[in-house]
C-alpha cells in the first residue's frame, strides 16, 4: 500500500482507539452522581469531531474548482499493514448544478482550464489529476465481449489487490459513466476520478 494512503487511515484508526479508550476511562473513574447523558454527549461531541476531521479528508481527494462539498457514499476497505498491505475504495460525491452546467457548456475545456489548487504544495497527491479525457474509459484489460464490445469494470479495477463489497446500484451507475459518452476521467498518482455532469455525479476509485 502507498505510504500516502496508509498514514491517514493508520491516524483515523489510533483516534478512534484512543476516543473508546478516553470514554472507558472516564466512564470507570466518573463519580456515579455525574449522570450519564453527559458521558453520551461527550461521545456524540468525539464522534462528531472524528466524523468531520474524516470528512474533510476525504474531500482533499476531489479538485477545489468542482466545488464539492459533501460526500453521498463511501465504501472503503483495508487489509494488513506495511508496504505488503491492500486498500480499496470507492468514494461518490454530489456535484453542485452550477458546476454540472459550466462542464455540458465548456466539455473538455473546463478540466484542461481548471486552476491548481491553492494548497496542493499540502496535499501532495491528492486532488492533483492530469490528461482528462471524455469518457468512455478504454479497458484495462480487454475481455471476451458477450453482448458486446469490452467495459471497463469498475470492480475489477477497485478490487485489483482487495474485494469489498459496493452497493450494486452505485456499480451499475459509475458503470455506466465509465462506459458512455458524456462523463470526464483522469488519474492521480493514486486511483482515478470520473466526474459527470449529466448524473451531477463526481466518483473517485482506488486501489492499492
Amino acid at each position: 500500500m502507498p505510504f500516502e494512503v496508509l498514514l491517514p487511515n493508520l491516524f483515523f484508526g489510533i483516534l478512534a482507539i484512543a476516543l473508546i479508550a478516553g470514554i472507558f476511562h472516564v466512564t470507570r473513574r466518573m463519580p456515579a452522581r455525574i449522570p450519564f447523558r453527559y458521558v453520551g454527549a461527550l461521545v456524540i461531541v468525539l464522534g462528531s469531531l472524528l466524523f468531520f476531521f474524516r470528512h474533510g479528508f476525504v474531500l482533499r481527494f476531489v479538485p477545489d474548482a468542482l466545488e464539492v462539498k459533501s460526500v453521498a457514499y463511501s465504501k472503503e476497505e483495508s487489509m494488513g499493514f506495511g508496504p505488503g498491505a491492500n486498500e480499496a475504495g470507492v468514494i461518490v460525491y454530489p456535484l453542485p448544478d452550477s458546476v454540472a452546467r459550466q462542464i455540458e457548456q465548456q466539455g473538455l475545456a473546463y478540466f484542461e482550464q481548471m486552476p491548481p489548487n491553492a494548497d496542493q504544495h499540502e496535499r501532495g497527491w491528492q486532488g492533483n489529476y492530469h490528461g482528462w479525457q471524455p469518457t468512455p474509459v478504454p479497458p484495462v484489460v480487454p475481455e471476451e465481449p458477450r453482448d458486446g464490445p469490452p467495459r471497463f469494470d469498475m470492480l475489477n479495477y477497485v478490487c485489483k489487490y482487495l474485494h469489498i463489497s459496493v452497493d450494486p446500484a452505485i456499480v451499475d451507475e459509475v458503470n455506466a459513466m465509465l462506459n458512455s459518452p458524456g462523463s470526464y476521467y483522469a488519474y492521480s498518482r493514486i486511483g482515478m476520478m470520473v466526474v459527470s455532469p449529466g448524473k451531477r455525479r463526481v466518483v473517485y476509485l482506488y486501489n492499492g
